[in-house]
C-alpha cells in the first residue's frame, strides 16, 4: 500500500512522459508545491517527499483538523489553501493529495451562511442515510472550494492531483467533494487509475476472489451478506454501509453494522464470529474503529441498542470494541465473518 503514490507516477509518466520523476526533480522551468487534504493526505504528501521531491510550498490539511464535522480549523486550512492557490501562475506545478474526509477537514461555505449553521447542515446530513453522492452533491452546494471550485482558483497554474478513493465505484467527483475536478471555468483533465493493478494483486492472494460494485442500504446489505453465507462459510467484505440515525445514542455504521449482522446470525442458532472496523481507525466520532461479536451478547440487549442507536455502548460494556490508532488510510470499511 506504501507505493500507491509511486504507482500513480508511474501511470502519468506513461500518459505524459514530460513530467516524469526525473523532471519533478529537476525541473527548472515550474515551481513545485505540495498541497492536499484528507484523512491520508499526509501519508500520500510523506511519500512524495520520500521520492526526493523538492516543494516550494507545502500546504497538507489532515485528521487534524474538524471531522466529521468542519470547525474552525476546516475553515482556516480551506482560507489558506484558497489563499495559495490564487497566489500561483502558469510556471507553477501543484502535486495535489485528496482523499477521504476532505469534505469535512477542508471547509469554507459560501456567504451568508455562518460556521454554526454549515454544522448544523453536516450534521443533519450524516444522520440522514443518504448515499455518499447525495451527501456531496448538497455540501458542493454550500461550499467555496467543493466541486471543482478549487481548482478552478489555482488556474492557470498546472495540478496533478493524487485520489485515494474511499467511495463505491471509485467516483472521483465524490472523493472529498471533489475539491479539484468539475469547476466552471472549462479546465480539461484526465482520471486514470491504478484500480486493476490492485484487483489482480488480490485475486493473487485469494483463491475465492470476487469484486462487485453494489450501491445498499444497511439492511440490504445485512441481507446480501446472509445470502452469501448460504454458499460460503467464511466473508471479507469492504464498503460503507448508510445509517439513518433517528436518537440520540452513541455509535458508528462498523458498531451498528456489526450488532445488525450478529442479530440476524444468533438466529441461525450455530456459532459464528464477525468483526467491522474503519481503516483510517475511526467509526464516526466514536473514538473506536468497530467492533468483534461472536454472539456472547443477549438479543433483547442487541436489540435494544440497535433501536437507540448505542451500539459503541453496547460493545464497550462487553469489551469487544476494535480500537486502534489512526492509520494513515482510509479505503472502505473492512468485514470479516465466520459462520
Amino acid at each position: 500500500m506504501s507505493n500507491l503514490v509511486f504507482q500513480a507516477l508511474e501511470v502519468l509518466n506513461h500518459l505524459a512522459p514530460t513530467y516524469n520523476l526525473d523532471f519533478l526533480k529537476d525541473h527548472h522551468k515550474k515551481k513545485l508545491h505540495l498541497h492536499g487534504a484528507g484523512k491520508t493526505a499526509p501519508r500520500m504528501a510523506t511519500e512524495l517527499k520520500d521520492l526526493g521531491l523538492k516543494f516550494k510550498s507545502e500546504i497538507i490539511i489532515g485528521p487534524h483538523s474538524g471531522h466529521p464535522i468542519p470547525d474552525l480549523r476546516s475553515t482556516d486550512g480551506a482560507q489558506k489553501l484558497i489563499k495559495a492557490a490564487k497566489s500561483l501562475g502558469e510556471n507553477d506545478l501543484v502535486l495535489f493529495c485528496l482523499s477521504g474526509g476532505a469534505s469535512s477537514l477542508m471547509e469554507l461555505p459560501i456567504e451568508g451562511i455562518e460556521l454554526e449553521e454549515l454544522q448544523r447542515i453536516y450534521g443533519d446530513l450524516l444522520l440522514s442515510g443518504k448515499r455518499i453522492h447525495e451527501i456531496n452533491s448538497e455540501r458542493k452546494k454550500i461550499s467555496q472550494v467543493k466541486g471543482g471550485k478549487l481548482g478552478d482558483l489555482y488556474l492557470p497554474a498546472h495540478v496533478h492531483c493524487f485520489i485515494e478513493s474511499d467511495v463505491e465505484g471509485d467516483i472521483v467527483s465524490d472523493v472529498g467533494s471533489s475539491p479539484i475536478i468539475g469547476g466552471d471555468n472549462g479546465h480539461s483533465y484526465e482520471v486514470t487509475m491504478t484500480k486493476n493493478h490492485l484487483k489482480e494483486t488480490a485475486k493473487k492472494l485469494f483463491s475465492n476472489f470476487h469484486i462487485e460494485e453494489v450501491n445498499l442500504s444497511i439492511e440490504e446489505n445485512i441481507k446480501t451478506h446472509m445470502d452469501l453465507l448460504e454458499e460460503h462459510s467464511s466473508l471479507i467484505t469492504l464498503g460503507e454501509a448508510s445509517v439513518n440515525v433517528t436518537k440520540k445514542g452513541l455509535g458508528g455504521r462498523n458498531t451498528h453494522w456489526v450488532a445488525l449482522m450478529g442479530l440476524e446470525l444468533m438466529k441461525l442458532n450455530k456459532d459464528f464470529e464477525l468483526l467491522s472496523f474503519g481503516t483510517d481507525g475511526r467509526d464516526g466520532d466514536t473514538g473506536a474503529a468497530g467492533a468483534f461479536f461472536d454472539g456472547r451478547i443477549g438479543q433483547e440487549e442487541l436489540k435494544a441498542a440497535i433501536e437507540n442507536f448505542d451500539t459503541y455502548n453496547l460493545f464497550k460494556k462487553h469489551k469487544l470494541l476494535i480500537e486502534i490508532a489512526e492509520t494513515g488510510y482510509n479505503l472502505n470499511d473492512f468485514r470479516m465473518i465466520k459462520a
